[in-house]
């Protein structure tokens, strides 16, 4: 009996000690997918941040993120700004954006912004630069590619085409 109330005595303690609006760090979140801080605020309740910092929404700090799948009726995409989200900003990104998100491992896609460069073989002076971003659900061609690596795209008798990867997320 006495080991039923002690357990029962340290769930209740655990469970008010533990609350949503107990003091603790609280880091502000924007809905742009990024903290709104370089530090969170600490030794305030999820309250007072909220009073202090008005218009913003707030995460227990520090908590685990993850990356994110949008998906609405026919479409599903990997927006940039959910790549690191907490899951406990999950339901305000929804509510936000209209998606149904779904929790994905970070490492089975990444997203590529591509530099497309046309060189004349005749002259050697390049014409203007294309950017090109694109998803890439395949998580062995992501492995292989790194900032700064380039592809070669087409190559004529008189041109070059080639592609540089410029950046690389997650």
């Amino acid at each position: 009996m006495k080991k039923i109330i002690f357990i029962a005595g340290a769930f209740f303690f655990l469970s008010t000690s533990c609350s949503k609006d107990s003091k603790g760090c609280w880091m502000p979140f924007s809905p742009f997918g990024v903290d709104d801080a370089n530090e969170p605020t600490c030794d305030i309740s999820r309250k007072e941040a909220e009073e202090k910092f008005a218009g913003k929404w707030f995460y227990r700090y520090p908590e685990t993120k993850y990356c994110w799948r949008a998906d609405k009726p026919g479409n599903s995409s990997y927006p940039q700004y959910l790549f690191g989200i907490p899951e406990s900003m999950k339901g305000n990104m929804e509510a936000t954006y209209g998606y149904t998100l779904t929790k994905i491992d970070c490492s089975s896609f990444c997203r590529i912004k591509w530099l497309e460069k046309h060189k004349s073989k005749i002259t050697g002076n390049f014409g203007p630069v294309l950017l090109y971003v694109e998803t890439l659900v395949n998580a062995d061609s992501c492995s292989r590619l790194t900032t700064g690596r380039v592809i070669t795209i087409r190559e004529t008798t008189d041109s070059l085409i080639t592609r540089e990867v410029s950046e690389k997320k997650p």
